[in-house]
This record gives C-alpha cells, structure tokens and sequence, in this order.
C-alpha cells in the first residue's frame, strides 16, 4: 500500500501542509472547523501519524521528507516597506521560483498577532525579517522550518540565521572614516542587541579615536525631561567631545538627526537601507548587500529540509562600501 503523505492530505482538505503538521501535533493555533476536516481526511485515506517522539526532535521541522515544500512564507516584522526591503524581496520570489516555490508575503506588527500566527500557520516554511521577542518567536513557530534574515543572531539558538555581519560592518566604518584623515569618529548607536556588534568592533578599531553615543533609554528620557527633541542631546554630546568630533557613522533610523546636525559640516557614513531615501551623491554608504541575503536565506531553507537534524548554522553575509561622494585629499589632517 502507498505510504500517504502530509502533502496529499493538504491537497485533498484544501489546507496547506503547515495545517495539517500543526493538527497532527495538536497544535491550539487552527480552529476547530480547520482541525475537524483535516482529520476526516486523515481518516479517508487511512493516514497513521508517526510517534511524537518521531515528529518533533530537537532539530526536526514539521514536514516530513516524503513532502515538499510548496509555500514560503516572507514575514516581515515591524519593518518599513522602503526600497532595500524591495529589493529583498524581489530576490527572495527570483530564488524561489528557481525551485518552484510559491512565496507568500506577510507585514505584521508583532508574530504574536492574528496576522502573525495566520501567516505561520498558512506557509510551509518561513524566512522571517525584523525583531521579536525570542520567547514568543520560540513559542509561536514551533518546529517550524524557519530562517531568520536580517534579524538579530541570538534566534539563531532555535533556528538558523543569516544576517549581515555586523562586526564587519563597525570595522569597515570606522577603517573608512579614519582614512580620510580624521582626528575624532562616533558612531550614534541606537541601542539594542543588532547594533551593539556593530558599535563594539568600531571602538576596537581605534579605542583612542574612535566614540559612541548611545541612543537608549536614558538619553530619551533625559529629552522628555528637558522637553526637548532626543536629537538635540546627541547634538550636545558631539559638541562636548575631544578632540572635534568630523566623522560620523549614523544607521538609516536616524536619519532625522540630520535636521540638527547640518551645520556642524560632518563627515557622514550611512550604514543601510539610505540609496533609496533622497541621499544618493551626498553621503557615502555601506550597504548589508541585502540581494545576498536573500540568496543564502532561500538555500539555508532548503538545505536545512534537507537536513533536519544537523545543527543550526549563522550565516554571515559581508556588506559592501560604495562611495557617492568623492574621497577627499585629507582635508583633516593629523
């Protein structure tokens, strides 16, 4: 007798295989309804789940290697649809058509949401961007196949990861920044765990020359206070550094600093997602080479439906430099 697959079940309930994964892993997130006609099914074609114990080890996905992968799920968390996200995803449905995979495309707030779960539950496997809590990330995906992209390393303890590398990204902006002369370079941290890389590897590059000004809690706090923009603060502190402070790495979510800054004549070093944002001839960029990203994204999926039990693996993607403004003959001497 024909083994039955998750697939042929999916097909014949006019679910997806994820529904039919989670209502044999008796998961709370499908309705009634969905669970009640995917296991009338299973019991027209006479379909014997395996063991739990089989089902769910600690490296193991949800789909069973007699079934395929039809649908990919792109989640997008808490991101801002610009221009490199664009691009992101038209790379992702190119990789994907390339192996006949159907791609469908979520923006959420939070995973922890009606549009969140829905989305999880409808794909086969997911490649998620943005930040959310590990605990509910953990909790919400399961076994699920999943690769985060362009989120923070630690996911990578549930799933596999590929990201930009951060630490490369501190010491390409600091290197680039001192060679054009330099005395004083800060880099304006917003401060959460993705920039933190980034941040520690440009202080190592030249701890004497080289500053951070964080943009955490505090210094909002301290602007509520004073009834005053958070930017204004970070204006003073690079007022107040020694020696001048003339270059500056700034990340692409703070650039309305700019409005309080024009005047000081900065040498400015944007890190991500700016070529479509107005700034092209005026500042120079390094870009998190996001077309690569997607690339490796789509082959880590597939590679790890392949292999469901080998550890999980951070794939590291190196950004690229690209000048729009000409480097300058050492207008800042040493």
């Amino acid at each position: 007798m024909k083994k039955v697959s998750m697939t042929e079940i999916a097909k014949r309930a006019n679910v997806s295989v994820a529904t039919v994964s989670m209502v044999v892993n008796n998961r709370s997130e499908i309705s009634r309804k969905t669970a009640s006609k995917v296991r009338h099914v299973m019991r027209q074609l006479n379909y014997n789940p395996p063991p739990p114990e089989q089902r769910r080890g600690r490296n193991a996905v949800n789909i069973s290697h007699e079934d395929q992968i039809n649908t990919v799920g792109l989640i997008c968390i808490n991101t801002a649809i610009s221009g490199v996200f664009a691009r992101f995803l038209e790379k992702i449905e190119f990789e994907l058509k390339k192996h006949h995979k159907m791609l469908l495309f979520t923006s959420v707030k939070t995973l922890n949401s009606p549009e969140g779960i829905n989305a999880i539950a409808e794909a086969d496997a997911c490649i998620i961007i943005g930040y959310e809590d590990q605990a509910v990330a953990r909790k919400l995906l399961g076994n699920k196949l999943c690769v985060w992209a362009m989120g923070e390393s630690r996911h990578q303890y549930f799933c596999d990861t590929v990201t930009p590398d951060q630490e490369l990204t501190g010491l390409m902006g600091a290197e680039y920044l001192l060679e054009r002369g330099h005395r004083k370079i800060v880099y304006v941290v917003p401060y959460h765990t993705f920039h933190i890389n980034t941040a520690n590897a440009f202080l190592s590059a030249a701890p004497d020359k080289a500053g951070i000004i964080k943009v955490d809690a505090e210094l909002h706090e301290e602007a509520q206070q004073r009834g005053v923009d958070a930017c204004e603060i970070i204006r003073e502190q690079l007022l107040t550094m020694t020696p001048q402070v003339t270059g500056l790495m700034l990340p692409s979510n703070m650039i309305g600093l700019l409005n309080f800054i024009e005047d000081l004549k900065l040498d400015i070093l944007y890190i991500d997602l700016i070529q479509e944002n107005g700034y092209k001839g005026k500042v120079n960029i390094i870009d998190p080479n996001v077309e690569q990203i997607a690339e490796e994204a789509v082959r880590v999926l597939l590679w790890r439906f392949e292999n469901p039990h080998k550890a999980r693996i951070k794939q590291l993607v190196a950004p690229n430099l690209t000048e729009f403004s000409p480097r300058k003959q050492s207008i800042y001497s040493l």
